[in-house]
């Protein structure tokens, strides 16, 4: 993986949120945020990581509820990219 990719850095994330592994993702979202050079790459990182920001949150206090919520969630963001 090219660690200075931000498409390779966001995909991984997003197998870190496939996974439930929420914390670690957002970490590299950020880190995809901090390599966007584009504004789609900067508004893409960015959307992604405010919208999984708070699903971390819910996964610390109640994990059985955050594979629902992470399912609902790439669906609205993929619909919206459409």
């Amino acid at each position: 993986m090219d660690s200075e990719s931000d498409l390779a850095i966001a995909t991984l994330a997003q197998i870190l949120l496939q996974e439930g592994r929420t914390t670690e993702a957002l970490e590299f979202f950020d880190k995809a945020v901090e390599l966007g050079r584009t504004e789609g790459e900067l508004v893409s990182a960015l959307s992604y990581a405010e919208v999984y920001l708070p699903l971390s949150i819910v996964n610390d206090r109640r994990p059985g509820l955050n594979s629902m919520l992470l399912r609902n969630t790439l669906t609205s963001l993929k619909n919206s990219q459409e």
